[in-house]
Order: structure tokens, then C-alpha cells, then sequence
């Protein structure tokens, strides 16, 4: 590999805020505070509330298809898993009804900036617990619509 694509890639990596320049040492990557971290969830919801409602005017029926599809698959393994084999099951899943929905939302602008702010939370590995109470709630919610 020749130095350019490694510099242009440390200079995308420092212009995103995931690496500084320290003089005569190097590069050293920087971390968020909570507060910082807390900021980013806030900005994320805004985002990730705007391509979601982008989609709910413009979704086609294929989509509306492949959604109805997931969730009925994120039926069946709540109603036959539990425990790790059930998060196994559903994080591919969610991860396939979230590309749907923001897919919809017709603006690769607005879904690039969807994925920047989740990219942050994987980068700290900040993930939300599924509390089996909460994956009730919301398949009954479904069920009552």
C-alpha cells in the first residue's frame, strides 16, 4: 500500500474526531465523554426520528412487504426462543427492520448521516439491553395495530 490512502485515511479519521495529531509522536485515538456520548444519542434520535418520518410518507409496498416479514420472524423467535439463542435470533433481525425503514426515508444524504451517528455507538460498543418485558410490550403493540 503506498502512503497516500494510508495519509488521506488518517486525515478522514482526525476530520471525524476519532484520531489527534500529537507532534514528534504520532496519532492517538480519542475517546467521547458521557456527556459527549449523551450528545450523540440526542443528535442520533433527531436523525434517526427525521428518516423515519421521511419513510412513513414514502414507503412502497415491497417494503412494507419485507417489514411485515421481519417482525412476523421477530414473532416467531419470541415465541420460540429465549435467553442468548432469542438475542442471537433477533439482532440480525432488527438490524434488517431498521435498514427497511431507513432505507425509505429516499434521502442517501439523511441515511448516510443515519449510519455516522450508529457507528458512533458501535465504536463504544453502547448498546441497549433488550428487557424481555420491553420486546412483549412492543409485539403486542404491533398485534394491537
Amino acid at each position: 500500500m503506498s502512503r497516500t490512502p494510508a495519509r488521506e485515511a488518517l486525515q478522514k479519521l482526525e476530520s471525524g474526531g476519532y484520531i489527534e495529531r500529537i507532534s514528534m509522536k504520532g496519532n492517538r485515538v480519542c475517546g467521547l465523554s458521557a456527556r459527549e456520548l449523551a450528545h450523540c444519542f440526542a443528535i442520533r434520535k433527531a436523525v434517526e426520528t427525521l428518516a423515519v418520518q421521511y419513510s412513513a410518507t414514502r414507503i412502497a409496498a415491497p417494503e412494507l412487504a419485507a417489514l411485515k416479514n421481519t417482525l412476523d420472524r421477530i414473532e416467531e423467535a419470541n415465541a420460540t426462543l429465549d435467553g442468548d439463542q432469542l438475542l442471537e435470533r433477533l439482532f440480525p433481525l432488527v438490524k434488517r427492520f431498521n435498514e427497511i425503514v431507513f432505507g425509505a426515508c429516499g434521502s442517501a444524504k439523511l441515511l448516510e448521516q443515519v449510519w455516522a451517528q450508529r457507528e458512533i455507538f458501535d465504536r463504544y460498543r453502547v448498546m441497549r439491553i433488550v428487557l424481555p418485558e420491553h420486546l412483549e410490550r412492543s409485539v403486542m403493540h404491533r398485534n394491537n395495530s
